[in-house]
């Protein structure tokens, strides 16, 4: 068990507070006075909708481990417990009681709890081909580092499917119950709070990744920007470790209409193309790399 998900977060959380901060940090662009999405902020709304997108998926995965760890009787750390009622071999309808107690890393401390509901379960998630559909509720998380302190709470739904060494995760959200992070970095502070959402990722063996699937769409809010902000991804961002995603498209749309279109290219290179007066119309380009949106 590699809780991968868990630097996923971690990371996201970093991302998310210095995109805020230079969303915030100054001039007129999200304090009513002009467009919300412009060239200048154009880098640090992608990087936002990309981070946005990752983090349930992430989340799910990190509590689908947990739940797959138990039913094949996995050692876990002292720090973590799982228990499940009424009890194995899983069914529909089974609970399953996560808690982090203290848990350590050489990134930092997590500590937390939360419910995990079987919705569902075909073959046998102890082995390699299986489906299981969880409800996840009274998520408490907090992950510390040395600067960066994410509070996560909410619901969400995750169901994982593996097969033939491949294994994804549909994350959406639990009707009427927001995923929100909110995050502290010194004296800085923001909240991202994801109101709707469906995204699907996978991972191979073969060190394949998906981070989102053409059709996926995401609606949040973040400190420092006026209103929600929409995402729609037309095209899947995917890759094979080490290198980034050659492919890949999505549009982040904002409450006043204005929107950036995302383009993804060979060697991790990205094109956006801001509507900054909500006509429909490319007002700028703005060439970057995918190292500074993920």
């Amino acid at each position: 068990m590699t809780f991968r998900s868990m630097g996923v977060i971690r990371s996201a959380a970093a991302a998310v507070l210095l995109t805020v901060a230079a969303c915030s940090g100054g001039g007129d662009d999200h304090d009513g006075g002009g467009p919300i999405i412009n060239a200048e902020n154009a880098i640090d709304v992608a990087g936002l909708a990309v981070n946005a997108l990752d983090t349930a998926p992430s989340l799910g995965e990190l509590l689908a481990d947990l739940v797959v760890g138990r039913i094949a009787n996995e050692p876990f750390p002292p720090c973590i417990t799982v228990t499940v009622t009424p009890g194995l071999p899983v069914a529909a309808g089974h609970v399953f009681a996560i808690a982090f107690n203290d848990c350590v890393d050489e990134k930092g401390l997590m500590r937390g709890a939360a419910t995990a509901t079987v919705a569902g379960v075909t073959g046998d998630p102890a082995g390699a081909a299986y489906t299981l559909d969880l409800h996840v509720s009274a998520l408490d998380f907090t992950m510390s580092e040395t600067t960066v302190t994410a509070h996560v709470t909410g619901a969400l739904r995750c169901e994982r499917e593996a097969s033939a060494g491949i294994v994804s995760h549909h994350a959406e959200a639990e009707p009427g119950t927001p995923l929100v992070l909110a995050l502290t970095a010194g004296g800085a502070t923001a909240e991202l709070r994801l109101t709707a959402y469906s995204v699907h990722s996978e991972a191979t063996l073969a060190g394949g990744a998906t981070l989102t699937t053409g059709g996926d769409t995401a609606t949040f809010t973040i400190t420092g920007i006026d209103g929600a902000l929409s995402v729609a991804v037309t095209g899947s961002i995917a890759w094979i470790e080490p290198d980034p995603p050659g492919t890949g498209e999505l549009t982040v749309t904002a409450a006043d209409g204005t929107r950036v279109a995302v383009h993804l290219a060979s060697g991790g290179a990205v094109n956006l193309a801001v509507d900054d007066d909500a006509d429909g119309q490319v007002e700028a380009n703005v060439p970057t790399v995918w190292d500074f949106l993920y």
